[in-house]
């Protein structure tokens, strides 16, 4: 991997390259422009991203651990595989993304627009994802085990096999019928879905 940590490109227009297995770690991408770029096997853990475009870009086995995308647009991105542990995606637009088999364990997605994302069989334990949009999402095989789901829209979304185990649900919209009461997950459910509740988090 090519070494280019702690740099600062804020600012900066990356629209269209190919930037592949770089090592970009704690860098500065603020306001810079990546949209339809391919970062591919790159390390952007530890960067800001804050009011950064990243839409339609592919970022596929990427590692943003601990990354912050405060305003910024991931909308159509393809980070399949991809490593976002522990970062902060408040607020963040993610629709459209392609996030299949990553890991998303202790991100902060609150508020986040992922609507019509796919993010079959990634790992989302303990995410933060209060008020999140999740219409039309893939989360089909992904662990949710002890996410906090209040308040989020997951309206459509393709629910089958994941793992909810200790998950909250607090007025969680499940469809237009109605909201979930339920405080969190206890009991052997698969009557939405085909949700499992009999998880033990051990390899993700």
């Amino acid at each position: 991997m090519t070494e280019s940590s702690s740099q600062d490109y804020s600012g900066r227009d990356f629209e269209g390259q190919a930037l592949i297995g770089i090592d970009f770690s704690d860098s500065n991408f603020s306001g810079a422009n990546l949209s339809s770029s391919d970062f591919t096997d790159c390390n952007l853990s530890g960067s800001n991203f804050t009011k950064a475009n990243l839409a339609n870009g592919t970022f596929n086995g990427v590692n943003f651990q601990r990354s912050k995308f405060l305003s910024a647009d991931l909308s159509g991105i393809v980070a399949a595989g991809s490593n976002f542990r522990d970062a902060n995606l408040q607020d963040v637009n993610l629709s459209e993304a392609t996030l299949s088999n990553s890991d998303l364990f202790w991100t902060n997605l609150r508020g986040a627009n992922l609507s019509a994302a796919n993010l079959d069989n990634s790992n989302l334990g303990e995410a933060n994802l209060q008020d999140a949009n999740l219409e039309n999402c893939n989360l089909a095989g992904s662990d949710l085990s002890g996410a906090n789901l209040t308040g989020a829209d997951l309206n459509g979304a393709n629910l089958e096999d994941c793992f909810i185990g200790n998950a909250v649900f607090t007025n969680t919209i499940l469809d237009r019928g109605g909201n979930s009461d339920d405080s969190s997950s206890n009991s052997d459910n698969d009557s939405d879905g085909g949700m499992r509740e009999d998880y033990m988090r051990d390899g993700m």
